[in-house]
């Protein structure tokens, strides 16, 4: 009866060393994949950023001489600014008074397609984020993840000052649309 007592403690221990294992290499592989898919979602991002601000100055027929000029109108505008669109108008008025009004439209459309699309690749590097770091928030995951050393992923999301200054009074108190609040 003694020996029946050892391999049933025994089998109990290795089930529960297997349970473990087995559960903490799940978290593991999950958390790998959810990180990698975080980091390609911002890669992606990124090249949707770069092809909208190129799509905008090819349309705009803006010459190399005002890209920086450009560049930092540009970001103005992606971050959903009305400002920021005339702001843009203004500087392409200013380099290139040949643009039409069809450019002119043309370009605006243009810029509302891209920034739904820039929003839409946001939204999903912030769902990829979110789903990485929830098992951080979580047990048993959180003391596995900690245990080996894993961390939360740290996205960039662009936005604007604007916004930023907003969600850090909670307060919107400009209600001149055409001001430009850099």
């Amino acid at each position: 009866m003694g020996n029946l007592g050892v391999w049933i403690g025994l089998g109990v221990t290795t089930a529960i060393v297997f349970g473990i294992g087995s559960c903490s290499l799940s978290v593991l592989n999950t958390e790998a994949r959810n990180k990698k898919n975080v980091e390609a979602q911002q890669v992606a991002t990124q090249a949707v950023f770069d092809r909208v601000w190129k799509v905008i100055k090819q349309q705009a027929n803006v010459t190399e001489e005002y890209s920086s000029q450009f560049k930092e109108i540009y970001s103005y505008v992606m971050s959903g600014s009305t400002g920021g669109s005339k702001n843009l108008l203004g500087f392409i008025q200013s380099v290139n008074p040949q643009f039409s009004p069809e450019m002119h439209s043309t370009l605006m459309t243009s810029i509302e397609a891209n920034r739904r699309d820039f929003e839409r690749e946001n939204k999903k590097l912030i769902d990829l984020d979110r789903e990485h770091d929830t098992p951080f928030a979580t047990m048993p995951s959180s003391w596995i993840l900690s245990l080996v050393g894993r961390e939360e992923t740290n996205i960039i999301v662009v936005t604007s000052g604007k916004t930023e200054k907003t969600f850090e009074t909670g307060e919107e108190n400009n209600i001149d649309l055409f001001e430009n609040d850099g």
